[in-house]
Protein backbone atom coordinates (compact mmCIF):
# COMPACT_ATOMS: atom_id res chain seq x y z
CA UNK A 1 0.00 0.00 0.00
CA UNK A 2 1.37 3.37 -0.99
CA UNK A 3 2.31 5.74 1.78
CA UNK A 4 0.41 9.02 1.72
CA UNK A 5 2.32 12.24 1.00
CA UNK A 6 1.87 13.46 4.58
CA UNK A 7 3.14 10.21 5.98
CA UNK A 8 6.26 10.51 3.82
CA UNK A 9 6.84 14.06 5.05
CA UNK A 10 6.33 12.91 8.63
CA UNK A 11 8.86 10.11 8.22
CA UNK A 12 11.36 12.47 6.56
CA UNK A 13 11.04 15.00 9.39
CA UNK A 14 11.48 12.22 11.99
CA UNK A 15 14.61 10.92 10.30
CA UNK A 16 16.19 14.37 9.73
CA UNK A 17 14.93 16.31 12.75
CA UNK A 18 18.44 17.14 14.04
CA UNK A 19 19.63 18.49 10.67
CA UNK A 20 16.49 20.58 10.23
CA UNK A 21 16.89 22.18 13.69
CA UNK A 22 20.58 22.98 13.10
CA UNK A 23 19.78 24.54 9.70
CA UNK A 24 16.99 26.62 11.22
CA UNK A 25 19.30 27.89 14.00
CA UNK A 26 22.04 28.81 11.49
CA UNK A 27 19.60 30.72 9.25
CA UNK A 28 18.17 32.57 12.28
CA UNK A 29 21.65 33.47 13.53
CA UNK A 30 22.74 34.81 10.12
CA UNK A 31 19.54 36.87 9.90
CA UNK A 32 20.07 38.42 13.38
CA UNK A 33 23.73 39.24 12.65
CA UNK A 34 22.83 40.86 9.33
CA UNK A 35 20.16 43.06 10.92
CA UNK A 36 22.58 44.08 13.72
CA UNK A 37 25.34 45.00 11.23
CA UNK A 38 22.97 47.08 9.11
CA UNK A 39 21.63 49.01 12.11
CA UNK A 40 25.14 49.74 13.47
CA UNK A 41 26.28 51.01 10.06
CA UNK A 42 23.34 53.39 10.00
CA UNK A 43 24.51 54.90 13.32
CA UNK A 44 28.20 55.33 12.30
CA UNK A 45 28.99 58.91 11.24
CA UNK A 46 30.37 59.33 7.73
CA UNK A 47 32.64 62.00 6.29
CA UNK A 48 29.53 63.94 5.30
CA UNK A 49 28.18 63.70 8.85
CA UNK A 50 31.03 64.63 11.22
CA UNK A 51 30.82 63.48 14.80
CA UNK A 52 29.82 66.04 17.42
CA UNK A 53 32.86 64.91 19.44
CA UNK A 54 35.38 66.32 16.91
CA UNK A 55 36.76 69.57 18.33
CA UNK A 56 38.79 71.96 16.17
CA UNK A 57 41.80 73.58 17.79
CA UNK A 58 41.27 77.20 18.79
CA UNK A 59 42.41 79.77 16.25
CA UNK A 60 45.42 81.68 17.57
CA UNK A 61 45.56 85.40 16.77
CA UNK A 62 48.66 87.36 17.83
CA UNK A 63 48.90 91.00 18.72
CA UNK A 64 51.78 92.93 17.16
CA UNK A 65 54.79 93.02 19.53
CA UNK A 66 55.14 96.79 19.04
CA UNK A 67 51.78 98.54 19.11
CA UNK A 68 52.67 101.71 17.19
CA UNK A 69 55.70 100.55 15.26
CA UNK A 70 56.22 100.59 11.52
CA UNK A 71 57.48 97.65 9.52
CA UNK A 72 61.06 97.98 8.34
CA UNK A 73 61.94 94.65 6.78
CA UNK A 74 59.01 92.31 6.18
CA UNK A 75 58.91 88.53 6.00
CA UNK A 76 60.62 87.24 2.84
CA UNK A 77 61.18 83.52 2.46
CA UNK A 78 61.17 83.33 -1.35
CA UNK A 79 62.68 86.69 -2.24
CA UNK A 80 65.84 88.60 -1.36
CA UNK A 81 65.83 91.77 0.75
CA UNK A 82 68.78 94.15 1.05
CA UNK A 83 70.33 94.27 4.53
CA UNK A 84 72.03 97.62 5.16
CA UNK A 85 74.19 96.27 7.98
CA UNK A 86 75.41 93.19 6.11
CA UNK A 87 75.43 95.04 2.78
CA UNK A 88 74.00 92.05 0.97
CA UNK A 89 70.78 90.60 -0.39
CA UNK A 90 69.28 87.69 1.52
CA UNK A 91 66.00 86.22 2.77
CA UNK A 92 64.41 87.58 5.95
CA UNK A 93 62.17 85.11 7.79
CA UNK A 94 60.90 87.60 10.34
CA UNK A 95 59.26 91.01 10.63
CA UNK A 96 61.26 93.98 11.90
CA UNK A 97 59.14 96.53 13.78
CA UNK A 98 60.79 99.97 13.81
CA UNK A 99 60.10 102.22 16.82
CA UNK A 100 62.01 104.65 19.02
CA UNK A 101 64.43 103.02 21.47
CA UNK A 102 62.65 102.34 24.76
CA UNK A 103 59.23 101.67 23.18
CA UNK A 104 57.44 98.84 25.00
CA UNK A 105 57.49 95.36 23.46
CA UNK A 106 54.63 93.02 24.36
CA UNK A 107 54.04 89.26 24.20
CA UNK A 108 52.16 88.37 21.04
CA UNK A 109 50.16 85.67 22.85
CA UNK A 110 49.81 83.81 26.17
CA UNK A 111 52.71 81.52 26.92
CA UNK A 112 55.80 80.72 28.98
CA UNK A 113 59.21 82.34 28.64
CA UNK A 114 61.64 79.69 27.38
CA UNK A 115 64.74 81.88 27.56
CA UNK A 116 66.16 85.37 27.92
CA UNK A 117 69.61 85.65 26.39
CA UNK A 118 72.08 88.11 24.97
CA UNK A 119 74.07 87.18 21.86
CA UNK A 120 76.54 89.26 19.87
CA UNK A 121 74.67 88.97 16.54
CA UNK A 122 71.00 89.10 17.59
CA UNK A 123 71.39 91.09 20.81
CA UNK A 124 68.93 90.59 23.66
CA UNK A 125 66.41 87.84 22.77
CA UNK A 126 63.27 86.70 24.55
CA UNK A 127 61.76 83.39 23.39
CA UNK A 128 58.21 82.41 24.40
CA UNK A 129 56.51 79.01 24.03
CA UNK A 130 52.79 79.10 23.14
CA UNK A 131 50.18 76.38 22.62
CA UNK A 132 49.86 74.39 19.36
CA UNK A 133 53.68 74.08 18.99
CA UNK A 134 54.11 77.83 18.37
CA UNK A 135 57.14 79.79 19.58
CA UNK A 136 57.74 83.54 19.22
CA UNK A 137 61.16 85.14 19.34
CA UNK A 138 61.85 88.86 19.99
CA UNK A 139 65.42 89.99 19.16
CA UNK A 140 67.38 93.27 19.29
CA UNK A 141 65.67 94.25 22.54
CA UNK A 142 66.98 96.74 25.09
CA UNK A 143 69.10 95.14 27.81
CA UNK A 144 66.41 95.88 30.42
CA UNK A 145 63.84 93.06 30.23
CA UNK A 146 60.60 92.66 32.19
CA UNK A 147 60.54 88.84 32.26
CA UNK A 148 62.80 85.91 33.03
CA UNK A 149 62.96 82.24 32.04
CA UNK A 150 59.94 80.30 33.34
CA UNK A 151 57.63 83.32 33.67
CA UNK A 152 54.06 82.93 32.46
CA UNK A 153 52.97 85.80 30.21
CA UNK A 154 49.67 86.91 28.75
CA UNK A 155 48.89 88.39 25.35
CA UNK A 156 49.78 92.10 25.36
CA UNK A 157 51.92 91.92 28.52
CA UNK A 158 55.08 94.06 28.42
CA UNK A 159 58.18 91.85 28.18
CA UNK A 160 60.86 94.37 27.24
CA UNK A 161 61.74 97.46 25.21
CA UNK A 162 62.88 98.24 21.68
CA UNK A 163 66.66 98.38 21.46
CA UNK A 164 69.65 98.38 19.10
CA UNK A 165 71.50 95.37 20.51
CA UNK A 166 71.49 93.18 17.35
CA UNK A 167 74.84 93.70 15.62
CA UNK A 168 73.62 91.93 12.46
CA UNK A 169 70.90 94.61 11.97
CA UNK A 170 72.38 97.66 13.72
CA UNK A 171 72.14 99.89 10.62
CA UNK A 172 68.37 99.32 10.50
CA UNK A 173 67.99 101.46 13.64
CA UNK A 174 66.00 100.70 16.83
CA UNK A 175 63.61 97.82 16.15
CA UNK A 176 62.38 94.41 17.26
CA UNK A 177 63.18 91.43 15.06
CA UNK A 178 60.05 89.24 15.46
CA UNK A 179 60.11 85.55 14.47
CA UNK A 180 57.42 82.85 14.66
CA UNK A 181 58.33 79.17 14.79
CA UNK A 182 55.92 76.28 14.21
CA UNK A 183 57.27 72.81 15.04
CA UNK A 184 60.90 73.97 14.73
CA UNK A 185 60.40 75.75 11.38
CA UNK A 186 60.18 79.49 10.72
CA UNK A 187 56.77 80.62 9.42
CA UNK A 188 55.30 83.93 8.27
CA UNK A 189 54.14 85.91 11.35
CA UNK A 190 51.39 87.56 9.28
CA UNK A 191 49.57 84.19 9.33
CA UNK A 192 48.85 84.90 13.01
CA UNK A 193 48.70 88.69 13.25
CA UNK A 194 45.42 90.59 13.54
CA UNK A 195 46.29 93.36 11.08
CA UNK A 196 47.65 91.05 8.37
CA UNK A 197 50.24 93.64 7.31
CA UNK A 198 53.53 92.57 5.76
Amino acid sequence: MKQSFYAKVKDFVKQHMYGILVSFCVVTLVFVLTITAISSLAKTPTLDEPSDEVVSPAVIVFTAPVQNGTIGMGYAEDELIYHKTLQQWQTHQAIDYLAPAGTEVVAAYDGEVLSVENTMLEGVIITIQHEQNLVTKYASLDETTAVKKGDKVTKGQVIGKVGTTAMNEVEEGPHVHFEVWLKDALVDPTNYLTDGKK
